[in-house]
């Protein structure tokens, strides 16, 4: 087994820090990356540049995001000779990648990364407003375990939320898995190789991938029991009807295949009438709750009547409605209960009248006109 590190530098638990040490499983990942010269190309987590120095011969303006400092002196002496090559010491999770971009050309992500980021990552991604992203390809390292979820479909007891909230937004393609033994130090686990495009023609909006994920989040809450009793929690019985419940009742989540999720979707959209909905920033959800997070305290004067008056049809139909506010007045005319709660923790529950004045009180501001209005 060769070592492919000219640099010592002792692998960090907290970084979750795992250097590839076999260097034709380095030469397989560098394949499968096929990087060209013209490519916006990102790789995550270089460790001592094992990867990086075969990527940086076929692309120059190579970019890396390295968290550990210490690693930063290693890798700039190594690729010295690189003048396009560019460090950031940056946790990856926060790290804004769009600012990377090149005018329109997307980035290609690469990277071995720490298994306590890599989901995290993945997820992120998948969320990325607008789309198609700002990435046109990601390929990195996983846990093994973790991977196979990803790449789950029905009728597999892997099968579960990330493998339908990935599918909704980017076909994924499983390269080839690597023994814990090629990693100094040794991980306790496996890891696997997939690769990421995003879907050009998916119709699955940000709005909608919320639902997705909230209505996966309540059927596999139940994975194990059949789906029957959570359907009818959630449609009602024409919407059964739709989607053909007699034959699906006696089937477990992992039976029903992604399409059938999407169709979910599809419903619970046309239910909730989410386009009526879209001058707010509250966002819905699908089990008769509404939750309106500030949205009446920004726009205009006439934005805010528009949306006070869509408050109260809601508040009339058959729902919870929870709004989350500042602005007092809103609250006095919308809310039958209110809850104040300071830091975190719930100070005062009842009468709205009864909570708003204590409440101001505590502000040292009395029954203040100004304080009542939105803004």
């Amino acid at each position: 087994m060769s070592k492919p590190y000219p640099f010592a530098h002792k692998a960090r638990k907290r970084f979750g820090q795992n250097f590839l040490t076999d260097q034709n499983i380095i030469n397989r990942i560098v394949t499968s990356i096929n990087a060209k010269p013209s490519d916006r190309l990102i790789e995550i987590g270089p460790g001592q540049g094992a990867i990086t120095q075969q990527l940086i011969q076929a692309c120059p303006q190579l970019q890396v995001i390295e968290l550990d400092r210490d690693l930063i002196p290693i890798l700039l002496a190594q690729f010295a000779k690189y003048p396009e090559f560019a460090i950031h010491q940056q946790d990856a999770l926060r790290f804004d990648f769009e600012t990377l971009m090149i005018g329109e050309q997307p980035l290609r992500i690469v990277g071995n990364l720490p298994y306590n980021i890599s989901l995290k990552l993945l997820i992120k991604w998948i969320y990325s407003d607008p789309w198609p992203p700002f990435y046109d390809q990601m390929i990195l390292m996983f846990q093994k375990e973790v991977a196979e979820r990803i790449v789950a479909t029905s009728n597999n007891k892997k099968y579960g939320r990330i493998s339908i909230l990935t599918d909704a937004r980017l076909d994924v393609k499983f390269h080839f898995n690597i023994s814990k033994k090629e990693f100094n130090p040794e991980p306790k686990v496996d890891s696997s190789v997939l690769s990421f495009t995003p879907k050009k023609n998916t119709n699955f909006k940000l709005k909608d991938l919320n639902i997705l994920s909230d209505l996966t989040k309540i059927i596999f809450n139940t994975k194990r029991k059949m789906i029957s009793k959570t359907l009818k929690k959630i449609l009602n019985e024409k919407e059964l009807k739709i989607i053909d419940f007699n034959n699906i009742k006696n089937l477990r989540p992992e039976n029903l295949d992604f399409s059938f999720y999407y169709k979910l979707v599809d419903l619970i959209k046309s239910r909730i009438k989410i386009k009526s909905l879209s001058f707010m920033r509250g966002r819905t959800f699908i089990n008769k709750f509404l939750i309106i997070d500030e949205a009446l305290s920004t726009g205009d004067a006439k934005f805010k009547e528009k949306s006070l008056n869509r408050v109260k049809e809601l508040r009339s139909d058959d729902r919870a409605l929870i709004l989350v506010s500042h602005a007092m007045q809103t609250v006095r005319e919308t809310c039958n209960d209110v809850a104040w709660l300071h830091k975190g923790k719930l100070i005062q529950r009842g009468e709205p009248n009864a909570v708003i004045d204590a409440y101001q009180e505590f502000l040292h501001l009395g029954k203040s006109a100004v304080i009542d209005e939105d803004f």
